[in-house]
């Protein structure tokens, strides 16, 4: 018996020791952004492992140390960020609106209020340092850019063209001077909420309602299926449009009770589509949470959501597994790195760091 009891020690001893020698897995929180008053952190992106940034509703912060630590810049004022889009090298942009006073704008004495909601695009070539603010052309097709109060998503084509996704259509612009003149309109009464530009040959658009939009020269429209391997049902709200290696991805949130209200009672949806040949298939995970953002790097698929939710798949998309994370928040944004580092932000301003 006393062989037995000092087996046993010897055995539980060993496992204490192995657990603490190896590495923790998972997310793991790393930092609180400072905020003034704030709560969410609505998007970030990373350079390398130390410089990255994170935006507020109407805050932009920088990091330098893997997101340890942030600093708040200041920027403009009255601006509404919606999130922050990473280009090639040290570039990035900013997307949003903005309130300006009517006063001084051209016809203002026929305009009523004392505020204009406007787009705008911040820029930075220098990992955030210093931002610079486009502005948007007066040509003749300046009226039609009034439809636009906010920019929804933007992405840049192999040509250098600014494509731009609003609350009304899709506008293709040239930048000239830190101005975007527009070159095209395509208004729509939907509301266009992603763009892909990583075809050399095509722009991808995608509404809220499930229209997804082609432009190879011309414009061509498909609506997402309903019903997709007779598992979709109830009104879909689309949020994300991404393309990998060929495959598209289609990430949205199904209105469980049909309720009409896109912020309750939310069961998150995943789709791919392998070409334009195949039919759409539903790779959703088992889950009873909304989703709001997705990663894919080689055939690693990350989603996340609601109450601290992050579902993993490491081949693309055929089978999930949880990942764990200290945090129950809202989850934000989520961002990797080519190398396999990762970062995700919290609606309390969390920082959480993938440690796999």
């Amino acid at each position: 018996m006393k062989n037995t009891y000092r087996v046993l020690r010897v055995f539980i001893v060993l496992v204490i020791l192995i657990m603490a020698c190896s590495p923790d897995t998972g997310w793991i929180p790393v930092s609180t952004v400072e905020r003034s008053g704030e709560v969410n952190i609505d998007s970030l992106i990373f350079f390398n492992r130390s410089e990255g940034i994170a935006v507020s509703r109407t805050s932009i912060f920088l990091t330098n140390d893997g997101g340890k630590s942030w600093k708040k810049t200041e920027v403009t004022p009255t601006s509404n960020y919606l999130k922050i889009i990473k280009g090639e090298g040290e570039n990035a942009a900013i997307i949003g609106s903005e309130s300006r006073h009517w006063e001084g704008l051209p016809n203002s004495e026929n305009l009523s209020g004392s505020h204009k909601v406007q787009p705008l695009v911040l820029t930075t070539s220098n990992k955030g340092i210093d931002w610079h603010k486009i502005g948007f052309s007066t040509n003749d097709k300046a009226s039609e850019q009034d439809r636009f109060p906010s920019v929804n998503d933007l992405c840049i084509d192999r040509s250098g063209a600014v494509w731009i996704a609003t609350d009304k259509g899709i506008v293709q612009n040239r930048l000239v001077d830190q101005t975007l003149e527009m070159t095209d309109l395509l208004p729509t009464e939907s509301r266009f909420i992603a763009l892909d530009c990583t075809d050399p040959n095509e722009v991808l658009a995608l509404t809220v309602s499930g229209e997804l939009w082609k432009h190879d020269g011309q414009w061509k429209r498909e609506i997402i299926p309903g019903q997709i391997d007779g598992s979709i049902a109830g009104p879909v709200y689309w949020a994300k449009l991404s393309r990998s290696n060929g495959v598209l991805w289609a990430l949205g949130n199904r209105d469980v009770n049909e309720s009409g209200n896109r912020n309750e009672n939310l069961n998150g949806i995943l789709i791919r589509r392998d070409n334009e040949n195949e039919p759409w298939m539903n790779v959703t995970p088992i889950s009873n949470t909304s989703f709001v953002d997705i990663s894919i790097l080689g055939n690693n698929v990350r989603i996340i959501g609601s109450n601290g939710a992050i579902y993993h798949s490491a081949d693309t998309g055929k089978t999930w597994t949880t990942e764990n994370t200290a945090s129950k928040a809202n989850l934000t944004s989520i961002y990797f790195l080519p190398t396999g580092e990762g970062w995700i932000s919290t609606a309390s301003g969390q920082i959480l760091l993938f440690s796999g």
